[in-house]
């Protein structure tokens, strides 16, 4: 608890000074990004590399998953296993799908039975509000996972009078989706309640008349208590259940296998936060949970079963002030404490042999300190730093810079980060939960990586037109990887890799209102991303990080704003797959309609892979062919 006590001094120290920011101050950014920081931050004061993705923009895409929103993301490959509903895994410039970290409505929900990844198959777009990827190493403000950016997303809360909305969706592949919800909010209270279920017979991933179904159950709230202007308590809680048929399961008998797996997915949150001294000082406490279970099925026998569950508890106090004699600077300052417990559980049945429950507990207890500072709200620098005491695993401090520089003279921003990350090993790193195939090594270290990126944003015409240019490093040592024992070669081991991978590249965005009823935005990533395994200088490119991925989107509003046509069109370049495969470029061409008959009544239409392409991502896991689907959206005030 020293450096707790010695992070508490600075902060008396800095919260002696002259407090002569106002209320106002706080509370009128028109737009704030939460991730970023440990507060939430004005736009052009952020130096990470960001991107948002509002209501509107899902609304008008009429996308089904979260994943075919992040597509279009500059820095992030999104890989699927065949169909909807099968493993759908994220990875950002270049790095490992456990190298970022999610977060829903304040919850961390990476999966540490399945290796610290997220999921993305049974995440739908229903009740989401906004998403916020922030890119690089942000380890320093989460944590373990978060080497190469973060993805936070923000369900919708209630708001004004009672609302009760239903939704009705049917469409290819016999696939359904019906929702609901009823909310409201005062200033006193709100709430939402949702809840949705989707189910599809789906494809097959090896093009067989063998369709592999897909059910996704839903259940959300949301509700914050306001009995004063400056205190607040409020909660989520989320579950998710779902069940996937796939090939495969057994290795042996693949023709007639009959697989499923089973995943049940719980976690919320309650927050209480108080501003005194006219929201001058912030005080937080927050605690979550998370409960994750897999069962997975070979021909109606249970093959194998992981699960883990996690709780956490934060507390967070800042101070903002300003020093307007000193170039008329603005300060943040942040302290807080983090305790964070976690077991996981793992067991296997059959395929690579029976082995006993493997099971592993950690906890840690972190110290986030962080300082933010604006000068003539042009130059805008912060410093963050975390220190992680693990009871697995061994100390780690983390650390990271930011800087944005506003130029209004020309409309530019120019912006830049530098930070440190790093990811524990998994159950599956460090304990053999596949019996004598896949041995754990419990001797493993954390990956540590450095990254840092710079970029400019210009503005033009009214800010009618926005660019942003990014271009990115990262260089992560002591890689976790699976390495085939000779002379056999039939049974592996997790190492820590000698060599060191290097990651870089850039990203291009574009966003325009073309007119008033008319939107584009595009992207474009370059990615080059090799690996190092034996330290002999010699690289070779990783796998399944496309070098090229492209993306444009098209909005169209008519009659009165009640229509809304959007053409998403997205491609990804040639690409590779292990065993030196090739994995053949594609474009998927994405079409989508509404229109507003009443008030109360919204009706849309849509097609996915309007040009029909058969595609892998990954090899040997062909994804759906062109899809439609129509809608009804009914909203009612009583």
């Amino acid at each position: 608890m020293l450096r707790f006590s010695i992070l508490l001094s600075c902060f008396s120290i800095l919260f002696s000074l002259s407090l002569q920011i106002s209320a106002e101050d706080i509370k009128s950014y028109d737009e704030l990004v939460v991730t970023a920081f440990r507060t939430p931050t004005q736009l052009n004061a952020i130096g990470s590399a960001y991107t948002i993705i509002t209501a509107e923009d899902i609304e008008n895409r009429q996308a089904l998953t979260v994943s075919d929103l992040l597509r279009t993301v500059p820095g992030i490959e999104v890989d699927r296993s065949g169909p909807i509903g099968t493993q759908t895994v994220v990875r950002m410039r270049g790095g490992e799908s456990n190298h970022t970290l999610v977060i829903i409505d304040g919850v961390v929900v990476n999966d540490e039975s399945q290796g610290s990844i997220y999921n993305f198959a049974d995440l739908m777009t229903t009740d989401i509000e906004r998403i916020e990827v922030i890119r690089g190493a942000q380890s320093a403000v989460w944590g373990s996972e978060a080497l190469s950016g973060v993805i936070n997303i923000i369900t919708k809360k209630g708001s004004g009078k009672t609302a009760i909305s239903a939704n009705l969706e049917a469409g290819s592949f016999n696939s359904k989706r019906v929702g609901g919800s009823i909310s409201a909010g005062t200033n006193l209270y709100d709430y939402k309640i949702s809840a949705s279920k989707f189910n599809t017979r789906g494809t097959d991933i090896e093009l067989s008349s063998d369709k592999d179904g897909y059910d996704n159950n839903r259940l959300g709230f949301s509700g914050s208590f306001r009995p004063s202007d400056k205190f607040e308590i409020s909660s989520s809680f989320n579950h998710t259940n779902s069940e996937i048929e796939f090939d495969n399961c057994t290795l042996i008998n693949t023709s007639t296998d009959v697989c499923e797996s089973l995943n049940d997915f719980t976690y919320g949150s309650l927050k209480a936060t108080h501003n005194s001294f006219d929201y001058h000082w912030q005080n937080s406490l927050k605690t979550t949970f998370k409960l994750i279970d897999h069962e997975n099925f070979a021909n109606n026998t249970q093959s194998g079963a992981q699960s883990s569950k996690e709780y956490n508890l934060a507390l967070q106090s800042s101070a903002f002030f300003k020093t307007p004699q000193f170039l008329d600077a603005n300060h943040a300052f942040t302290l807080a404490y983090e305790f964070e417990s976690t077991d996981t559980s793992s067991i296997n049945f059959g395929t690579f042999g029976t082995t006993a429950g493997v099971e592993q507990n950690n906890t840690v207890h972190s110290l986030i300190s962080e300082y933010r500072i604006s000068f003539l709200n042009r130059l805008h620098l912060s410093a963050s730093g975390r220190h992680d005491d693990q009871s697995l695993h061994d100390e780690f401090t983390t650390y990271r810079t930011t800087a944005a520089f506003v130029i209004p003279e020309t409309n530019s921003r120019l912006h830049g980060s530098y930070g440190t990350g790093f990811k524990n090993p998994t159950i599956g790193d460090t304990s053999s939960v596949f019996g004598t195939t896949f041995l754990g090594s419990p001797n493993l270290i954390p990956e540590t990586s450095r990254s840092w990126d710079a970029g400019i944003e210009q503005s033009l015409f009214n800010d009618r037109v926005i660019f942003d240019a990014t271009y990115f490093q990262e260089r992560l040592e002591d890689e976790i990887s699976t390495n085939f024992i000779a002379p056999t070669f039939t049974t592996a081991e997790t190492v820590n890799l000698a060599g060191i991978s290097k990651r870089r590249g850039y990203e291009l965005s574009l966003t325009a209102s073309l007119t008033d009823k008319t939107d584009l935005s595009a992207s474009h990533t370059y990615t080059d991303s090799v690996q190092d395994q034996k330290g002999t200088g010699t690289f070779t490119r990783e796998v399944r990080r496309p070098p090229h991925i492209t993306s444009f989107n098209l909005n169209q509003r008519f009659y009165n704003d009640r229509g809304n046509f959007n053409i998403d069109v997205f491609h990804n370049g040639d690409d590779s797959d292990t065993g030196s495969k090739l994995i053949k470029q594609y474009t998927l061409i994405n079409l989508a309609g509404s229109f507003e008959a009443t008030k109360h009544v919204n009706l849309y239409a849509k097609i996915d892979n309007l040009t029909n392409q058969v595609y892998q991502s990954p090899i040997g896991f062909f994804s759906s062919g062109i899809a439609a689907y129509v809608g009804i959206n009914l909203t009612l005030n009583p």
